[in-house]
């Protein structure tokens, strides 16, 4: 990944930068399977979801408000995957009650259900990852604090 160019506006770095970020975000993303990935993984890429999405937050003032739609995109991978680590935390405790463990077990085949889907939808084509590049990538306004 590039470094920061201290000589250049924190405008200029995010244009160089968080393309290059979204990619690698969206490869990880990709690399999941419905059938194979361990929860453990799903966790992992929850915490990578965290990461760019608070970096996504930091540049607000040099995207503007149109950011704030794609953030929203990117706030319900985090949710979702939220939820399956919630239930996987609950069967990892091994609850002595049968419906809590039977409910905790459909509900987290239910998260990755709807991550799955949800991944596919906004997020695994190459269409719309072009879109995220080509947003990251645009001119974008200086701050004045630069």
């Amino acid at each position: 990944m590039k470094k920061w160019n201290t000589r250049k506006s924190a405008a200029e770095n995010a244009r160089r930068r968080l393309p290059e970020m979204a990619r690698a975000y969206f490869q990880e993303g990709s690399s999941l399977s419905a059938e194979t990935t361990p929860n453990a993984q799903m966790h992992e890429f929850r915490l990578s979801t965290k990461a760019f999405r608070y970096t996504l937050e930091l540049f607000l003032p040099v995207y503007g408000p149109a950011l704030k739609n794609k953030l929203e995109e990117i706030k319900k991978v985090q949710q979702i995957l939220g939820a399956l680590q919630d239930c996987e935390t609950v069967l990892a405790a091994r609850p002595r009650d049968a419906k809590l463990t039977a409910y905790a077990e459909e509900r987290m085949r239910a998260k990755r259900d709807q991550f799955f889907e949800y991944w596919t939808m906004h997020f695994a084509s190459p269409a719309n990852q072009a879109k995220w590049n080509g947003y990251l990538s645009r001119p974008v306004k200086k701050t004045g604090k630069d």
